[in-house]
């Protein structure tokens, strides 16, 4: 686990990617289909909104309704990567550190920094379903299995 705050890990990381496939890892150019990735991010906006409606009572729409009183978020309908990286720089998910809250900002973080369907222990890609169902998760089925097989 890391010790930095979310708004420095925006600035430490490389432009976001997203499913980087073992062929980009060996100079290739394979990634996900775009329709694959919309379909994470809009089960991350789901699993975003139920965690704020679980840990702080209140809807994605009503925070981020809140931020744009605040000058935080300008635009009327953001799209779900300025969504992330808004939650991230104004440290919404700091405040209530439940297991949920904080594995939800480590994918967000992972997201941002571009090894978001990555297994954090062994760098292989995590299967689009299993995003799909959790996109909080951190580890590939092998080692997943590992730890609690």
């Amino acid at each position: 686990m890391r010790s930095t705050s979310s708004w420095m890990v925006a600035s430490e990381c490389d432009a976001p990617r997203f499913f980087t496939s073992s062929a980009s890892r060996k100079g290739g150019s394979a990634v996900a289909p775009v329709a694959d990735l919309s379909q994470v991010k809009l089960a991350m906006l789901r699993q975003l909104d139920a965690t704020l409606r679980q840990n702080y009572h209140q809807t994605l729409i009503e925070v981020l309704n809140e931020l744009r009183m605040r000058s935080v978020v300008s635009q009327p309908d953001p799209s779900p990567d300025k969504v992330f990286s808004v939650i991230l720089q104004t440290h919404v998910l700091t405040y209530k550190p439940t297991p949920s809250v904080l594995r939800l900002r480590e994918a967000l973080e992972r997201m941002t920094c571009g090894k978001f369907g990555l297994c954090v222990r062994c760098g292989r890609e995590i299967t689009i379903e299993t995003l799909l169902g959790d996109p909080t998760v951190s580890y590939c089925s092998l080692c997943l299995g590992r730890a609690y097989g």
